[in-house]
């Protein structure tokens, strides 16, 4: 679950709910019934884990900053 209204909250809300690893309550200041049906929304619900799971999987294996580098470099030299 994802809540926030402010600074890059909207953004970063709007892409867990996207990917659908989390819910988006929605607002900076979620009532506990809000939490409570999202907590037991996203237990009672399998594929919010497997999902969650599959990506960070692909971040735990994801070159960091150097492979952004070696990407940039690589498409720069495909232009020449």
């Amino acid at each position: 679950m994802i809540a926030g209204d402010s600074e890059d909250k909207v953004e970063t809300s709007a892409r867990v709910q996207h990917a659908r690893v989390g819910v988006n309550l929605r607002t900076g200041r979620p009532t506990p019934d809000a939490v409570r049906s999202a907590v037991q929304r996203i237990l009672a619900d399998p594929g919010y884990r497997a999902r969650a799971r599959r990506i960070g999987d692909a971040i735990a294996v994801a070159p960091g900053a150097a492979g952004l580098v070696d990407d940039i470099e690589a498409m720069l030299v495909a232009r020449e």
